[in-house]
């Protein structure tokens, strides 16, 4: 790497380290500036166990960087001493991964970790040195030479170095392929290995024979002495997969096998791999303070006692500052695995309250938000928005997509877990899928339908989900299922909602009167005690309990009952975005649509049987017009305002039917077609002679139909496809179908003729759902995950729009499912929005988070035995 000098910066008045670059880096001007360019990169890095770049300097033709002075010795310097005992050499590991760790999360792969990169203070400090600095001095140009090592290009006449630098180069590298954090990972095993053993795990006389060696050469798992513990013979066993797909994929996983061994909860000698779900908790998690309305607070005290068994039932609690949104029906709270942070949806975005601090901190760029979730080293959130599933680090910001929701999600994922396998597991509507947390395609890992909240269990390939509930609300008969990734089968454990697994080996699970829990026996897969209540009255948004569980086993919920209904009030909007009220009365409002004369606007309302009503804007007089004991919704007014179309269940069997009737509510309604298929009319053409259907199918999404009111209706496919339609609605001259689409592999709107389909053009670029015209036609409008868009035309024979804007803020509720539209459109250019205030339930419109500790001590003196194979 060139000559490394002890300085004393005179400015500053500290002790640095001058590292000048060889001649050969410094006169090459192209690599000279890639290296600069990452040099700034890496001079983001600010982490303790990181020796810091301090600057870069030129005198003359000398390059040169400032770096910090690390004293001590390296850590080739301690094991060429002898083998480092297990204590001491999982405390070096852990502080090694948490440097790898931080870096990696910036993007930046060390590319060159060895023992002689690792500096150890005279503290006990663990120090890494030269991070990324083979990325900055080589690039990343793939080539069977194995120069992508800085210390084998500075040093090619040193054999004993380059040996050395080749014995800890990962497959990838030595074949000089291109790398990623998983040449990192496989590093880390090399050098945790060569600190147990004493020796090196690769080998040979010669460069060629050392990489040989990397490349074949069957690990020595014989030498590692016999007190290594189990958990860190399954964690190098993970680190040196030889193919990188099988490899550990995060190095912040690493931290879970050697906390476990650091805190002495597995420190069993043994080769044998064993399934292991518990997880230590934190040495010590301050306290965290509830800001009470008469400033009022309390201590959350959470260092874990030496006999836990004897310690009595804590509760805590602070307010979260904002109604829930009633109609975001989806887990609005999660804590991280670690207990140390609590992620809230509030005003539809997230906010993180660190336990040990007063006031929750804003996450930028998370507009949009539905439900959070944590990774498994609690370093990111996840979280879902209506189309897309993103995640941003917990403590530095930056949102990135993980992955467009498409396959019939358009209203998100029901429920999402990040799995310590680097997969986030979702629920959709034609079953559970899993997508790498670093983005890629997604797949089903369980078909079907009515599937939600799965969970991969710690260590295992056994998914927990729910089956079985509604998407409207709580179902006592949902059921909670544990199925085996491998083979495919599956048990029911118990009924219930929303289940978590804790590491302290137990199930919960939501039911009526609040959250219940119980011994789960992962062998038998059973529980072993019957559900135990832990914590009264959860508040429930439709079949999802607001509430969650950290590894370390605090249990958090926001109260409230099974039977919240939402309270909206209607919005008149102007084009700026401001709102006024659109009459006082409060229901559980849905699929708003205007009358041709603006006078009255049509709903479906859902705490009322879910029949269809009309309102008489001026009077602020609603008017029901179904009154059948069937789920009738989705309704469209006919062009001339005599008529209303809506769908409604068939009054017997299964399927669905299309009903027309009078707007004033004079005469019988009148069946217009049957489908077997769940539908929801969407529109009703200008001519008067077509509606619009949407037709879900369970598994392969929806379609869109056109019925033709003949004098003998019939009815067509207009877009039938292997992608997933919806929400047709009608240009105001009869010309145009607009409609969402995930053909691209998320939600974007798109116009074709009408009434036949023909040339398609998209209107959004990122992301959109139920559009809606204009009553002039020369604008379309479209909800994107944070605001009201607009996409004007411009004359002409072909639909030609301009590139769409965004026309104010969106916060306003968004029925849920294919097919719903809540807004509409005014004939003078006014809209109609959904405002959700509040719920008829008093703790869930000014919620408290309450924290719950050591619910799990006296369980089992309060839960009896069960007999075997039975299910509570």
């Amino acid at each position: 790497m060139g000559e490394v000098y002890r300085a004393r910066d005179t400015k500053l008045g500290r002790e640095v380290a001058i590292k000048i670059l060889p001649e050969l880096f410094a006169a090459d001007p192209e690599r000279l500036a890639r290296f600069q360019r990452e040099a700034q990169v890496l001079a983001s890095l600010n982490h303790p166990h990181i020796a810091a770049i301090y600057g870069l300097e030129k005198a003359g033709e000398i390059e040169a960087l400032v770096l910090e002075l690390v004293p001590g010795e390296t850590l080739a310097e301690k094991i060429a001493a002898g083998p480092i005992p297990v204590e001491e050499a999982v405390a070096i590991a852990r502080q090694v991964a948490d440097a790898l760790e931080a870096a990696h999360e910036k993007g930046i792969v060390h590319r060159d970790l060895k023992p002689a990169n690792v500096k150890l203070t005279p503290e006990g400090k663990v120090k890494v040195l030269d991070f990324g600095l083979a990325k900055a001095l080589t690039g990343d140009a793939s080539s069977p030479d194995v120069s992508h090592s800085p210390t084998l290009t500075a040093a090619a006449t040193q054999a004993g170095v380059v040996i050395g630098t080749a014995a800890y180069m990962s497959p990838e590298q030595a074949r000089g392929k291109p790398v990623d954090k998983r040449s990192d990972v496989w590093s880390f095993g090399v050098l945790l290995f060569e600190m147990l053993t004493g020796r090196r795990l690769f080998a040979g006389e010669t460069v060629s024979d050392t990489l040989a060696a990397v490349l074949r050469q069957d690990v020595d798992w014989k030498a590692l002495p016999v007190e290594t513990p189990a958990s860190i013979r399954r964690l190098l066993s993970r680190c040196l997969e030889r193919d990188p797909r099988r490899r550990l994929r995060d190095i912040g996983d690493a931290r879970y096998e050697l906390d476990a061994v650091e805190g002495g909860s597995d420190a069993g000698a043994g080769s044998a791999s064993v399934v292991r779900s518990g997880i230590r908790p934190l040495p010590a998690l301050a306290a965290m303070i509830a800001v009470a309305l008469v400033a009022a607070t309390a201590a959350w005290m959470f260092k874990p006692p030496p006999e836990p068994q004897k310690q009595p039932l804590i509760r805590a609690s602070y307010p979260i500052g904002a109604r829930l949104n009633t109609s975001n029906q989806r887990p609005q709270l999660a804590i991280s695995a670690d207990g140390r942070f609590v992620a809230t949806v509030v005003g539809g975005s997230l906010k993180v309250r660190r336990v040990d601090e007063l006031v929750p901190a804003d996450v930028a760029g998370t507009e949009g938000a539905l439900s959070p979730f944590f990774s498994p080293d609690s370093r990111w959130i996840g979280f879902t928005t209506a189309a897309a599933i993103k995640k941003v680090p917990v403590e530095s910001g930056g949102v990135s997509v993980v992955v467009e929701v498409g396959g019939g999600v358009s209203t998100g994922p029901f429920g999402a877990s990040w799995g310590d396998n680097g997969l986030i597991y979702y629920g959709a509507r034609d079953g559970l899928h899993a997508v790498s947390a670093d983005g890629g395609a997604s797949q089903v890992v369980v078909s079907g339908s009515n599937y939600a909240q799965p969970q991969l269990l710690p260590g295992t390939r056994l998914l927990l989900y729910a089956r079985g509930h509604s998407a409207s609300g709580f179902s006592p008969d949902g059921e909670v299922v544990l199925r085996a990734l491998d083979g495919g089968h599956e048990v029911v454990l118990t009924k219930g909602t929303s289940p978590r697994y804790a590491s302290t080996g137990h199930l919960l699970v939501a039911r009526t009167a609040g959250v219940f829990a119980a011994p789960l026996d992962l062998k038998a897969r059973r529980l072993s005690k019957e559900p135990v209540l832990v914590a009264p009255q959860v508040a429930m948004l439709g079949s999802f309990a607001q509430y969650d569980v950290s590894r370390t086993g605090t249990l958090i919920h926001i109260p409230g009952s099974a039977a919240n209904n939402p309270v909206s009030l209607l919005r008149r909007v102007g084009a700026s975005g401001a709102a006024v009220p659109l009459g006082q009365t409060r229901r559980e409002y849905s699929d708003p649509r205007v009358s041709p004369d603006g006078g009255r606007i049509a709903l479906h309302l859902q705490d009322q049987q879910n029949d269809v009503w009309t309102l008489d804007i001026e009077r602020d007089s609603l008017t029901r017009l179904t009154f059948d004991p069937r789920e009738d919704e989705t309704p469209v007014w006919s062009p001339d305002g005599l008529w209303i179309a809506f769908s409604g269940s068939a009054r017997q069997g299964d399927g669905r039917r299309v009903f027309r009737r009078r707007a004033d509510g004079s005469g019988a309604e009148e069946t217009l077609w049957s489908l077997p298929e769940h539908t929801h009319v969407t529109d009703w053409s200008p001519d008067g002679q077509t509606l619009v259907i949407d037709v879900l199918h369970s598994v392969n999404g929806s379609d869109i139909r056109l019925l033709e009111l003949k004098a003998t209706p019939k009815i067509r496919p207009y877009l039938e496809t292997p992608f997933d339609e919806s929400s047709g609605r009608v240009s105001p001259d009869g010309r145009w179908l607009a409609y969402r689409s995930n053909e691209s592999g998320r939600n974007e709107i798109y116009v074709q003729p009408f009434p036949v389909p023909g040339a398609k053009v998209q209107v959004s670029t990122g992301g959109g759902i139920q559009p809606v015209w204009s009553r002039s036609g020369r604008e379309l409008y479209y909800r994107s995950d944070s605001a009201l868009m607009v996409a004007r035309s411009k004359p002409g024979p072909s639909p030609s729009l301009e590139a769409p804007m965004p026309l104010f803020k969106d916060a306003f509720a968004r029925t849920q499912g294919d097919g719903h539209t809540s807004y509409d459109v005014f004939p003078d250019g006014r809209f109609v929005f959904i405002e959700s205030i509040e719920t008829a339930n008093a703790t869930t419109a000014n919620p408290v988070v309450i924290a719950t500790f050591n619910w799990q001590h006296d369980l089992s003196a309060r839960a009896p035995g069960r007999s075997a194979g039975a299910i509570p």
